[in-house]
């Protein structure tokens, strides 16, 4: 729309540019011209940076997920949670996976490779572990991922729920041991991110290559495939003490890498540069304007 009006403007990606702008439609072809009329692009997924590059050239930064990490810290009613869920799904190992399952090649957007965690959580049950999951009921391959557990004997472990609010995500991430996220993008995604920032540890596949001595990457357990993901958590499940130093070393890691004050900088800077404002002179505060705002400004 701004594009449309002649106005300048900044773009944020949030997924929008693995293939959207490169089909053949109406659509697509607005949203690649959208993104290359931009006067920045914001990138929040590094799978998606040279796709940002190729439409939008030097105007393209990589930022953190635009999330506040402190979120978390004052969710309630995680414990009584905790309890419940357990007594649900006769487990005393709780795992969350709220992310939208996508896996069957032809029927969808097959990103998350659903599959092969449901492959490795089905041989834990066969091995006798008490473990339980909690899923979300999104995405084209519901249907298929429901069939798979049953295929191992293990969907009366599984405790389906409808997509959440974010209180109520971090809630329930807070009452599982580990959240789960995709196996196939190598991508940070914002299941990660709001799991790393309420301090639980995260299973999902991180390709090293797309990280920096600006953002190094995340203590998460990191697995590919379905025999990855079957061994780290069955060490997992012998060691649960291992769990709790990963979670400390993820809220470390959102406060050095993934916090919300370099993430609000880095767009004043962007912002300041379009606008041709000098952020070295501090602004004298309008008269609608408290001064704590305007020292926050600064």
């Amino acid at each position: 729309l701004p594009m449309l009006a002649g106005v300048p403007y900044t773009a944020m990606e949030h997924g929008t540019l693995r293939e959207l702008p490169f089909q053949d439609s109406f659509t697509a072809r607005l949203t690649a011209l959208a993104y290359r009329k931009a006067s920045h692009v914001f990138v929040t997924n590094s799978d998606c940076m040279d796709n940002a590059r190729l439409l939008a050239g030097h105007n393209a930064t990589l930022v953190n997920h635009p999330y506040d990490d402190r979120h978390a810290d004052g969710i309630q009613g995680a414990p009584e949670l905790r309890r419940e869920l357990r007594r649900r799904a006769g487990a005393d190992f709780l795992m969350f996976y709220p992310t939208r399952h996508d896996w069957v090649p032809g029927t969808g957007y097959a990103d998350k490779a659903n599959d092969v965690f449901i492959r490795a959580f089905g041989r834990l049950h066969r091995d006798g572990h008490r473990i339980g999951v909690v899923c979300c009921n999104w995405g084209r391959n519901v249907a298929e991922s429901k069939a798979l557990f049953a295929e191992y004997d293990c969907a009366d472990r599984v405790i389906w729920v409808e997509p959440m609010g974010v209180i109520r995500l971090e809630r329930t991430m807070l009452a599982t041991e580990i959240v789960v996220d995709q196996f196939k993008l190598g991508a940070f995604g914002g299941v990660t991110a709001k799991a790393l920032a309420a301090g639980v540890p995260v299973l999902t596949h991180l390709d090293p290559a797309l990280f920096n001595d600006r953002m190094p990457i995340p203590p998460i357990v990191n697995c590919q495939s379905e025999d990855d993901i079957y061994r780290a958590l069955s060490a997992l499940l012998l060691n649960r003490d291992s769990l709790r130093q990963i979670a400390v070393a993820s809220k470390d890691w959102v406060n050095r890498y993934h916090n919300v004050e370099d993430l609000l900088c880095l767009q004043l800077r962007t912002y300041a540069a379009a606008l041709q404002i000098d952020l070295t002179t501090p602004a004298r505060p309008s008269a609608n304007v408290s001064a704590t705002t305007a020292s926050a400004g600064r």
